[in-house]
């Protein structure tokens, strides 16, 4: 993760769970989300590097069909 505030993972969390979690993105993809772009700027960060960090959650926990 590229910040490791609670509030950070848990927006991260959030977006890797419910915006658009059926779709397999790629982080290129993900960085263009809009939910993606205001979590970068409200944190200074790329929106890559967040897009990375959800990518990498979805990864992880598995992101649900729908």
């Amino acid at each position: 993760m590229h910040y490791r505030s609670r509030k950070y993972r848990r927006l991260i969390e959030w977006i890797a769970l419910n915006d658009n979690p059926a779709h397999n993105d790629s982080v290129e993809e993900l960085a263009g989300y809009l939910t993606v772009v205001m979590v970068a700027h409200c944190y200074d960060l790329k929106p890559s590097d967040v897009a990375e960090d959800v990518s990498g959650v979805r990864k992880l926990e598995g992101a649900p069909l729908l």
